[in-house]
């Protein structure tokens, strides 16, 4: 294994070992990702004002735990409070859940994401503001899984049924422009293109030379 792939695997491990720390508790059966489906609109559908009350308070519990009731990270915002704040971060659920419910109302086919994006970005979010808060905590661990998911969904666009026969070295090279080339247009274009230009009569001269063909000469 290279030095380089070896870098890799261990800062791969070391984020997986981080999110486990920040999301998991010592249960394994506690999954704490799974507890802020209590924010999901898709859970309100159907439910009436006298259920609210009620409903996600476990859920919800388990979240002040995990994040609150600890010890808490140096500088960290999720750390331990007194019992009058977890009062507030009561008061602050109860606003979300009516929230939540009145949006859907209005909203019926509302995505979480569009929710929260609303939420923080109205008068609302001063209201909820630990909430939002840790709304935002979910959603960038979301955004490592949006990326991976990104790259797959580039390369079934390269690669398709009428391409199937593209070799892994062509695929990686579009790949790569794709993520880590500036935009084609603007005050850079023409030194994109032609940076662009130079890389395929590299690798088309490349391939022929591994079939025994002299590439033309430039």
């Amino acid at each position: 294994m290279t030095t380089a792939y070896k870098f890799a695997a261990d800062f791969a491990d070391a984020a997986i070992e981080s999110l486990k720390e920040r999301f998991f508790d010592d249960d394994p059966s506690l999954d704490i990702l799974a507890c802020c489906t209590i924010f999901d609109p898709v859970q309100y559908i159907g439910m009436g004002h006298a259920e609210l009350d009620d409903f996600g308070n476990d859920s919800f519990q388990q979240l002040k735990d995990h994040f609150w009731s600890g010890d808490g990270l140096p500088n960290s915002p999720f750390s331990a409070r007194g019992e009058s704040f977890m009062a507030t971060l009561d008061t602050e659920f109860k606003h979300v859940k009516t929230f939540i419910k009145d949006r859907l109302a209005l909203t019926p086919s509302a995505t979480m994401l569009n929710l929260w994006r609303f939420i923080a970005r109205s008068s609302d979010s001063l209201m909820v503001p630990n909430i939002i808060l840790l709304m935002n905590m979910y959603y960038v661990m979301a955004l490592h899984t949006a990326e991976v998911e990104r790259g797959f969904s580039i390369h079934r666009i390269l690669k398709n049924r009428l391409r199937s026969r593209l070799m892994i070295l062509m695929v990686d090279s579009l790949l790569r422009i794709w993520h880590l080339a500036q935009s084609f247009t603007g005050p850079r274009e023409s030194e994109n293109n032609s940076l662009i230009n130079e890389a395929a009569e590299k690798l088309s001269g490349a391939s022929l030379q591994s079939q025994g063909v002299t590439p033309p000469a430039s």
